[in-house]
């Protein structure tokens, strides 16, 4: 059985731009997605 409640990175961005387009990618597959900043 998988825990769909765990946190995985799958990629890390040097910009946040970029990192908002690979969740808006991963959203419009039904794809949950966060973003997380160390600023």
């Amino acid at each position: 059985m998988h825990n769909m409640d765990r946190l995985s990175t799958i990629k890390t961005f040097n910009s946040r731009i970029e990192a908002e387009i690979a969740k808006s990618y991963l959203e419009s597959f039904d794809i949950k997605a966060e973003i997380f900043s160390d600023d």
